[in-house]
């Protein structure tokens, strides 16, 4: 009765993991698009980028060093180049294993899942994530959510 239980809870978590694998793996090989490290010490002032309302006899003064900011938004506009790089990014030929075809992202995420799977089975391959990848991708979840919540950096061992 309880390995009935376990193996179906397994095959339950498996059918929800794996489609999350294959979509989560798919972005690991992607190039890092800051080629340099980031100076400080080149940092330039924009003109016309200042709230209309920071006027000089609003300043206050520096602030305390120790002083922490609640909420900074910064928004960016990608450069034309840059939109159309992400426009449409081609899916590699090693990794269309299914013909073309007209269903939705998700429907085709789980048929690719699948089909890495078929062919994993025929070839001895390991195209598919398995059971210890889940493992892994619960222990880096916690560690996120711990860091999270105790605000600390933590440490992941994969």
């Amino acid at each position: 009765m309880r390995s009935s239980f376990v193996r179906s809870l397994f095959m339950r978590s498996l059918k929800l993991l794996l489609p999350l694998m294959g979509s989560t793996l798919c972005f690991a090989g992607q190039a890092d698009r800051i080629p340099v490290s980031i100076d400080s010490s080149q940092m330039i002032r924009l003109p016309g980028h200042a709230d209309p309302r920071a006027l000089p006899q609003y300043d206050q003064g520096p602030i305390e060093p120790s002083f922490q900011f609640g909420y900074v938004a910064m928004l960016f506009t990608p450069s034309a180049a840059q939109s159309k790089a992400l426009d449409e990014l081609p899916i590699p030929f090693q990794y269309q294993w299914l013909p073309s075809s007209e269903l939705p992202s998700g429907s085709l995420e789980v048929a690719n899942v699948y089909a890495a799977h078929v062919l994993d089975i025929a070839d001895g391959g390991h195209r598919t994530p398995t059971f210890a990848d889940a493992v892994r991708l619960h222990r880096l979840l916690d560690t996120i959510t711990d860091a999270s919540i105790s605000g600390r950096r933590m440490r992941w061992h994969s």
